[in-house]
């Protein structure tokens, strides 16, 4: 992460995962080596190294080349440049999945039905550094979300220039500029940004996908469009005639199933055509634009959810503050008892009933939290109330 745990990130990635122990433990044996044969250059060579370790920490491929360019030249000049840098490029072509250094979210029992699990979402998913400078949700990147455990995705279409991209007010105008800095911006392409989840996927063969698309400008069915553009995330789709709801007895089918299946991308738009699921005939979602704190409002139905009249058994719940860019309200919001007592009265309030996706801004918080130790977030309560609901359900 760029801007709130660099400081704690080393020690926590020494302790806590396989691969990443593997590689320290491999500089310190190589240096210990190489030490009677560079002990001039040892030091600089280790602060180096270390330096470029932490930011390697922060992103694994995009200073993955940093990393190797840095132990190469140090351990060339001690005669064991060769053989390190071939078990670094083999410790890091292992694949990097879902089960990530920074993840903390459990990938849920199969047992569970999709309207029985709960995830949690990334609000405005797209809205994140370098594109929105002024006004950001996220500071990381989609991927990166997915692999801090995001599995709902929140995203608003508009046509720019004959292109979908992935834009918030609009593509262009005094409401681009203030959001991110230009008048102008180069918003994030939606094929391009869909071919990403195929990618995360592939890569995660446990994982479930759910994309929440509000389109605006657009033709009618833009986004399914798109997607069958894309041939191997459109067979990965869950689609409106692969699993019917009416003969279901209104409940979806298990995360085994889907895994079983490979259906593991679910979309819900509000220009549904194409066999895309409906926003809001299929899903109830509960009101946004509200402060989280203190707010009753927040377990209300939104109006267009409200207006519909058919009983729905999965629930998209705004857990989002009203000013996104309030680090320090959504890290107290994000953890208990704030976080338990909102999932306990959604529970009996307003649409009354229990979250499958939360969706929340800010998701580097709870990131944060974690890696700070922190047990008692809003990620643990949603590992919680999957673990608690599949040992019910085999009993």
């Amino acid at each position: 992460m760029k801007l709130h745990v660099n400081a704690i990130l080393l020690p926590m990635l020494l302790v806590n995962t396989t691969i990443h122990s593997n590689i320290f433990d491999t500089f310190k044996e190589t240096f210990t080596k190489a030490k009677e044969k560079a002990e001039a250059t040892l030091e600089d060579t280790w602060e180096a190294v270390t330096t470029s370790t932490k930011a390697f920490g922060e992103n694994l491929q995009e200073h993955r080349d940093a990393l190797l360019n840095h132990a190469k030249n140090a351990y060339d000049q001690a005669g064991h440049g060769v053989q390190f840098i071939k078990t670094v490029i083999d410790e890091q072509n292992q694949r990097i999945d879902a089960s990530d250094v920074f993840n903390t979210f459990e990938e849920p029992d199969g047992t569970l039905r999709l309207d029985e699990a709960m995830f949690l979402g990334a609000h405005n998913a797209y809205a994140h550094p370098p594109i929105y400078n002024f006004f950001y949700q996220h500071e990381e990147d989609i991927p990166t979300q997915f692999k801090f455990g995001i599995r709902g995705f929140t995203f608003d279409v508009y046509e720019c220039d004959k292109s979908l991209k992935l834009a918030h007010g609009g593509c262009s105008g005094n409401t681009a500029l203030a959001l991110t800095g230009s008048q102008n911006p180069d918003f994030l392409d939606l094929k391009n940004t869909l071919q990403q989840f195929n990618t995360l996927l592939d890569n995660a063969p446990k994982s479930i996908i759910i994309l929440y698309i509000k389109e605006h400008n657009t033709s009618m069915g833009a986004t399914i469009n798109t997607v069958k553009k894309i041939p191997d995330l459109q067979e990965k789709t869950l689609f409106f005639d692969d699993w019917s709801l009416e003969k279901n007895n209104g409940q979806w089918p298990t995360l085994q199933w889907m895994r079983d299946n490979n259906k593991r991308c679910i979309i819900f738009n509000n220009r549904p055509i194409g066999g895309s699921w409906r926003l809001w005939p299929d899903v109830k979602e509960n009101t946004f634009n509200h402060k989280i704190k203190n707010d009753p409002k927040l377990f209300d139905h939104r109006d267009e959810s409200a207006r519909v009249t058919r009983e729905r058994s999965l629930y998209f719940f705004n857990y989002t503050n009203f000013i996104t860019t309030d680090f320090a309200t959504s890290k107290e919001c994000y953890s208990n008892p704030t976080a338990a007592n909102t999932l306990e009265k959604a529970k009996s309030s307003g649409v009354k009933d229990t979250p499958n996706v939360v969706f929340i801004d800010r998701s580097e918080a709870i990131m944060e939290m974690k890696i700070n130790g922190q047990n008692d977030t809003l990620i643990d309560n949603i590992n919680k109330h999957n673990r608690e609901k599949a040992n019910i359900k085999q009993k």
